[in-house]
Order: structure tokens, then sequence, then C-alpha cells
């Protein structure tokens, strides 16, 4: 099945606010991290059932090069990517979404 895909506000905050960082760094960091994202949202559209299911009805896939979980659900024909959060934020900031 083909599955468009969807990045809900918050999770296109998340991904913006983690560019900036990075890219205040250094740029080709903030350029990397953009890829990493991006790539990852592909492994998710070519192989959106492979991913375990966290919580409620939540799927998370790691980036490879940076410590974000990419948060997504599958509704019907699309895939819902819900949240970009870093791996060290506390699990009560994700519930107070």
């Amino acid at each position: 099945m083909n599955y468009l895909i969807e990045i809900s506000d918050v999770a296109e905050q998340d991904i913006r606010e983690s560019y900036l960082y990075y890219a205040n760094e250094n740029q080709s960091l903030g350029v990397r991290f953009e890829k990493a994202i991006k790539s990852t949202i592909n492994r998710i559209k070519k192989f959106p059932l492979k991913n375990q299911i966290r919580y409620s009805d939540v799927r998370v896939i790691y980036t490879s090069k940076f410590p974000f979980g990419v948060h997504y659900k599958i509704l019907e024909n699309r895939i819902v990517i819900i949240a970009v959060f870093h791996t060290s934020l506390s699990p009560r900031k994700w519930k107070a979404r």
C-alpha cells in the first residue's frame, strides 16, 4: 500500500527548532540533521509497519545519526508524524503535549 505522509504542526515545530539549534552550532550540522530526518521519514514511508507500537497506536523510529525519535501513527492510507522528540527529554514533556 502506498501511504501519504502528513507532518503535524507540532512535529514541524520540533524539526524546525532542532534544525535551528544544530545550524546555530554549525551550518553543516543543521544540513546533516535535515537529511537525517528526511531519510528517516523515507524509511517510514517504505516500511511503515516495521517499527513496533510503543504506546497507544504510536510507532517510533530513531534517526541514524542524531538522538531523535520520530513518532507516528498509521491511519488508513496516511502516516501522520506527530512528534520528533530528542531521546534525552523527559517523558513527562511528551505527556504534557
